[in-house]
């Protein structure tokens, strides 16, 4: 039986936008070892996949229930943007992954919220430190 469900979030605005083979790599890794987990991905407002609809999704332009979906995760991980933010705010374990913004001024902060400091991190270490 699954154990619950990691949210992944693939966009951010300028620097912070990781490309898709960053994120392939990433997910490739932590897919075996996040076994009995469901991926979901969390879509952005353009309303389309950044993974390659390879996993469920779930879209919405309203931020309640944005934030309702994501308190109901077990973890949510994506780069320094407004949605980890919101993540945060709705009480789930966030893993924020910082390869462009200063993690210590933007970091997820409070229980159950870890920064990831990926300046010079392959994404499959990444993956590995959310899972750890």
């Amino acid at each position: 039986a699954p154990h619950g469900v990691i949210g992944v979030f693939a966009n951010a605005t300028g620097g912070k936008l990781l490309p898709s083979d960053w994120w392939a790599q990433f997910l490739q890794t932590l897919e075996p070892l996040s076994e009995g987990y469901h991926i979901v991905e969390i879509v952005p407002a353009f309303g389309r996949s950044l993974l390659g609809s390879r996993y469920p999704a779930y879209f919405s332009s309203d931020l309640r229930k944005l934030a309702s979906v994501l308190s109901a995760l077990s973890v949510y991980a994506s780069a320094d943007c407004g949605v980890m933010h919101l993540a945060c705010a709705s009480r789930v374990p966030t893993y924020g992954i910082f390869t462009a913004t200063d993690a210590d001024e933007w970091g997820s902060y409070g229980p159950g919220n870890h920064v990831i400091r990926a300046y010079d991190m392959a994404p499959a270490e990444v993956a590995r430190e959310l899972i750890r």
